[in-house]
């Protein structure tokens, strides 16, 4: 069975037709391990845009917990419960800091995909015309 994507999101290039029929059989080789070569060879600007989201999003992702952990202490400070005051007592609060990490950076990945695959096809997929050359 193939695991991760089978289609480059931004050009639709079919990684089915990179992984050899033995494998396929087998399912040892997943298709979604040659997006990255993919978009390093075909998409490097995606990749330098995407590069430069990384802190924003993890901040946003930060900002976000801490604003969900204030609404939760407040919360359960309204209707009276009370935490253990051991360690046992913040578990509540990092459950939902890591589970709000991860969202602004998945929606700026999927953002960033669909912006990203609009102007390369308006560029007739080309790279970016201000990427440097070495990166091509």
């Amino acid at each position: 069975m193939l695991r991760g994507p089978s289609n480059c999101p931004i050009c639709g290039h079919d990684f089915r037709s990179d992984v050899s029929e033995g494998a396929r059989l087998v399912g040892t080789s997943p298709a979604g391990m040659f997006m990255a070569s993919h978009l390093q060879e075909s998409h490097p600007d995606y990749l330098a845009w995407k590069k430069g989201k990384f802190r924003p999003s993890l901040a946003a992702g930060v900002a976000l917990g801490l604003t969900l952990d204030f609404l939760l202490a407040f919360v359960l400070y309204n209707y009276g419960v009370h935490l253990p005051r051991d360690r046992a007592g913040g578990w509540p609060f990092l459950v939902v800091l890591f589970a709000a990490l991860p969202v602004p950076h998945l929606l700026l990945n999927r953002r960033g995909y669909r912006r990203f695959r609009r102007e390369w096809n308006e560029r007739g997929g080309f790279p970016a015309p201000n990427l440097p050359l070495e990166d091509r």
